[in-house]
Protein backbone atom coordinates (compact mmCIF):
# COMPACT_ATOMS: atom_id res chain seq x y z
CA UNK A 1 0.00 0.00 0.00
CA UNK A 2 1.33 3.69 -0.82
CA UNK A 3 3.21 5.08 2.05
CA UNK A 4 2.07 9.01 2.49
CA UNK A 5 6.20 10.02 2.53
CA UNK A 6 7.19 8.36 -0.75
CA UNK A 7 7.09 10.45 -3.93
CA UNK A 8 5.92 7.59 -6.03
CA UNK A 9 2.62 7.34 -3.66
CA UNK A 10 2.53 11.32 -4.13
CA UNK A 11 2.10 11.19 -8.08
CA UNK A 12 -0.15 7.93 -7.51
CA UNK A 13 -2.31 10.29 -4.88
CA UNK A 14 -2.28 12.58 -7.73
CA UNK A 15 -3.64 9.93 -10.85
CA UNK A 16 -6.28 9.10 -8.13
CA UNK A 17 -7.36 12.82 -7.93
CA UNK A 18 -7.23 14.27 -11.26
CA UNK A 19 -8.23 10.78 -12.85
CA UNK A 20 -11.30 10.80 -10.93
CA UNK A 21 -9.99 7.27 -9.24
CA UNK A 22 -9.75 8.36 -5.43
CA UNK A 23 -13.54 6.67 -5.08
CA UNK A 24 -13.01 3.83 -6.35
CA UNK A 25 -9.61 2.92 -5.11
CA UNK A 26 -10.97 3.44 -1.40
CA UNK A 27 -13.36 0.51 -2.42
CA UNK A 28 -10.89 -1.49 -3.98
CA UNK A 29 -8.43 -1.20 -1.16
CA UNK A 30 -10.84 -1.68 1.58
CA UNK A 31 -12.60 -4.06 -0.46
CA UNK A 32 -9.59 -6.30 -0.57
CA UNK A 33 -8.25 -4.98 3.11
CA UNK A 34 -5.77 -2.94 2.49
CA UNK A 35 -6.82 0.36 3.23
CA UNK A 36 -6.82 -0.57 7.03
CA UNK A 37 -3.11 -0.66 6.72
CA UNK A 38 -2.63 2.64 4.49
CA UNK A 39 -1.01 5.77 6.19
CA UNK A 40 -3.47 7.63 8.08
CA UNK A 41 -3.01 10.89 5.95
CA UNK A 42 -4.00 8.52 3.21
CA UNK A 43 -6.64 6.32 4.66
CA UNK A 44 -8.33 9.55 5.70
CA UNK A 45 -8.08 11.13 2.09
CA UNK A 46 -9.15 8.26 0.34
CA UNK A 47 -12.23 7.55 2.98
CA UNK A 48 -13.34 11.55 2.72
CA UNK A 49 -13.06 10.89 -1.29
CA UNK A 50 -15.74 8.52 -1.27
CA UNK A 51 -17.92 9.75 1.59
CA UNK A 52 -17.52 13.54 -0.19
CA UNK A 53 -18.41 11.74 -4.33
CA UNK A 54 -21.31 9.97 -2.17
CA UNK A 55 -22.88 13.06 -1.19
CA UNK A 56 -22.18 14.55 -4.49
CA UNK A 57 -23.59 11.95 -6.32
CA UNK A 58 -27.08 12.21 -4.07
CA UNK A 59 -27.10 15.44 -5.26
CA UNK A 60 -26.63 14.79 -8.59
CA UNK A 61 -28.98 11.41 -8.61
CA UNK A 62 -31.74 13.96 -7.18
CA UNK A 63 -31.24 16.78 -9.60
CA UNK A 64 -31.61 14.25 -12.31
CA UNK A 65 -34.74 12.46 -11.02
CA UNK A 66 -36.42 16.04 -11.04
CA UNK A 67 -35.58 17.37 -13.84
CA UNK A 68 -36.45 13.85 -15.92
CA UNK A 69 -40.20 13.91 -14.08
CA UNK A 70 -40.76 17.21 -15.68
CA UNK A 71 -39.49 16.52 -18.51
CA UNK A 72 -41.62 13.53 -18.72
CA UNK A 73 -44.09 15.90 -17.68
CA UNK A 74 -43.76 18.26 -21.00
CA UNK A 75 -43.56 14.62 -22.33
CA UNK A 76 -40.06 14.18 -23.31
CA UNK A 77 -38.30 10.85 -22.36
CA UNK A 78 -35.04 11.34 -21.09
CA UNK A 79 -32.33 9.36 -21.40
CA UNK A 80 -29.74 9.24 -18.66
CA UNK A 81 -26.30 8.83 -20.34
CA UNK A 82 -22.33 9.04 -19.36
CA UNK A 83 -21.40 8.89 -15.87
CA UNK A 84 -25.04 9.39 -13.95
CA UNK A 85 -26.59 6.05 -15.69
CA UNK A 86 -22.54 4.52 -15.12
CA UNK A 87 -22.84 5.94 -11.74
CA UNK A 88 -26.46 3.57 -11.33
CA UNK A 89 -26.26 0.77 -13.79
CA UNK A 90 -23.08 -0.46 -13.72
CA UNK A 91 -20.67 0.36 -10.78
CA UNK A 92 -21.91 -1.34 -7.45
CA UNK A 93 -22.44 1.67 -6.03
CA UNK A 94 -22.88 5.10 -7.74
CA UNK A 95 -20.65 6.65 -5.13
CA UNK A 96 -17.75 5.02 -7.11
CA UNK A 97 -18.06 6.77 -10.00
CA UNK A 98 -17.47 10.71 -10.41
CA UNK A 99 -18.94 13.01 -12.09
CA UNK A 100 -18.76 16.78 -12.80
CA UNK A 101 -22.33 17.04 -15.02
CA UNK A 102 -25.59 15.17 -15.77
CA UNK A 103 -25.76 13.92 -19.52
CA UNK A 104 -29.17 13.98 -20.71
CA UNK A 105 -30.67 12.63 -23.82
CA UNK A 106 -33.97 13.73 -24.93
CA UNK A 107 -35.66 12.97 -28.36
CA UNK A 108 -34.53 14.37 -31.84
CA UNK A 109 -35.58 18.21 -32.36
CA UNK A 110 -36.76 19.07 -28.59
CA UNK A 111 -33.71 20.08 -26.68
CA UNK A 112 -35.13 23.82 -27.14
CA UNK A 113 -38.61 22.32 -25.12
CA UNK A 114 -36.13 20.39 -22.86
CA UNK A 115 -34.15 23.68 -22.39
CA UNK A 116 -37.06 25.94 -21.66
CA UNK A 117 -38.36 23.04 -19.06
CA UNK A 118 -35.27 23.41 -17.19
CA UNK A 119 -35.34 26.80 -17.30
CA UNK A 120 -38.88 26.61 -15.26
CA UNK A 121 -36.69 24.54 -12.77
CA UNK A 122 -34.49 27.49 -12.50
CA UNK A 123 -31.47 26.28 -14.76
CA UNK A 124 -29.94 28.74 -16.74
CA UNK A 125 -28.26 28.37 -19.96
CA UNK A 126 -24.76 29.06 -20.53
CA UNK A 127 -22.61 30.27 -23.38
CA UNK A 128 -22.84 27.94 -26.22
CA UNK A 129 -19.53 25.70 -26.42
CA UNK A 130 -16.32 25.93 -27.40
CA UNK A 131 -15.90 23.61 -31.17
CA UNK A 132 -19.08 23.09 -32.37
CA UNK A 133 -20.60 21.43 -30.05
CA UNK A 134 -23.48 23.74 -29.60
CA UNK A 135 -24.91 22.05 -32.03
CA UNK A 136 -26.02 18.86 -30.06
CA UNK A 137 -25.28 20.05 -26.94
CA UNK A 138 -27.02 22.73 -24.61
CA UNK A 139 -25.60 23.43 -20.92
CA UNK A 140 -27.73 24.38 -18.09
CA UNK A 141 -26.50 25.16 -14.61
CA UNK A 142 -28.61 25.74 -11.62
CA UNK A 143 -26.55 28.38 -9.24
CA UNK A 144 -26.07 26.94 -6.01
CA UNK A 145 -28.91 27.95 -3.72
CA UNK A 146 -25.73 28.95 -0.82
CA UNK A 147 -22.17 29.17 -0.87
CA UNK A 148 -20.74 25.70 -0.59
CA UNK A 149 -23.91 23.75 -2.17
CA UNK A 150 -23.35 21.29 -5.04
CA UNK A 151 -23.96 23.26 -8.30
CA UNK A 152 -25.57 21.10 -10.69
CA UNK A 153 -24.85 21.26 -14.27
CA UNK A 154 -27.01 19.50 -16.88
CA UNK A 155 -26.07 18.87 -20.17
CA UNK A 156 -28.97 18.57 -22.45
CA UNK A 157 -27.80 16.63 -25.97
CA UNK A 158 -30.29 15.34 -29.00
CA UNK A 159 -27.90 13.35 -30.88
CA UNK A 160 -25.13 11.76 -29.86
CA UNK A 161 -21.68 12.66 -31.78
CA UNK A 162 -18.86 10.42 -33.13
CA UNK A 163 -17.08 13.15 -35.12
CA UNK A 164 -18.71 16.63 -36.01
CA UNK A 165 -19.71 15.05 -39.39
CA UNK A 166 -21.35 12.07 -37.68
CA UNK A 167 -24.42 11.20 -35.39
CA UNK A 168 -25.71 8.40 -34.42
CA UNK A 169 -29.76 8.74 -34.43
CA UNK A 170 -30.74 8.69 -30.98
CA UNK A 171 -35.05 7.70 -32.17
CA UNK A 172 -33.16 3.84 -31.93
CA UNK A 173 -32.91 4.61 -28.48
CA UNK A 174 -36.52 5.13 -27.87
CA UNK A 175 -37.44 2.34 -30.08
CA UNK A 176 -38.28 -1.13 -28.27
Amino acid sequence: VLSADDAEAIRAWQVLVHGGLAPLAAHVLAGGGQLASAAPRLREALQSALEVNAVRNAVLRRAAVEASRALGTAGLTPLWAKGIWLAHAVYPQPALRTMSDIDLIVPEGSRADARRVLEQLGYVAEDAHQGGAAAWTDTMTAPAANPGDVTVQIDLHDSIRLSAAHAWPVARLWDG
